[in-house]
């Protein structure tokens, strides 16, 4: 009896083992496509940067001070490290400030944010599931089961618009 319970447990063990390691593969091939795409956007982020008047001096070097010269793994290889110490550079359009210093204080409100969704979310979700398991194939069971179903239908962007147009209403 003890060993079959040891055996389920390894076999979990195993399962979540699996899930994580094919999670970061993911995360891996995902930020490989990522780099990938970006540089083979046709435009020179140097061009950008210092618009169309500048001199080939000054593309040349600021191509360098980016590392733009260097080849595409060694480039990879230092965003990835760079992602990984969580250490996202500096901003090219804020006077060379550490992007760091420039989302931090956005952070707060976004962590805030999504706590109250999640609490409001999750007791919603609670409440509306127990409510259907009571009344199972009643017809409010299966309004609330059609109306869950065009939800996840919808993409985020339709769904975000008619609840910043029902959240703006004198109404609510």
């Amino acid at each position: 009896m003890l060993a079959a319970g040891r055996r389920r447990a390894l076999r979990r063990h195993g399962w979540l083992v699996r899930r994580l390691a094919l999670g970061a593969v993911t995360l891996f091939l995902v930020s490989v496509v990522v780099f990938a795409a970006t540089q083979a956007l046709p435009s020179d982020p140097a061009q950008s940067i210092l618009g169309r008047g500048a001199q080939p001096e000054q593309l040349e070097a600021l191509r360098q001070q980016l590392g733009l010269d260097r080849p595409l793994v060694t480039q990879y290889l230092d965003w990835l490290g760079g992602a990984l110490t969580l250490d996202m550079g500096n901003s090219l359009s804020a006077s060379n400030t550490s992007v760091a210093d420039l989302i931090g204080p956005r952070l707060e409100n976004s962590a805030l944010l999504l706590g109250i969704t999640g609490l409001l979310l999750v007791t919603v979700s609670v409440v509306v599931g127990v409510l259907c398991a009571l009344y199972r194939d009643s017809p409010a069971d299966h309004a609330t089961q059609g109306a869950a179903l065009v939800a996840n239908a919808l993409p985020e962007f339709v769904v975000g618009t008619l609840l910043v147009i029902m959240f703006s209403t004198v109404v609510l």
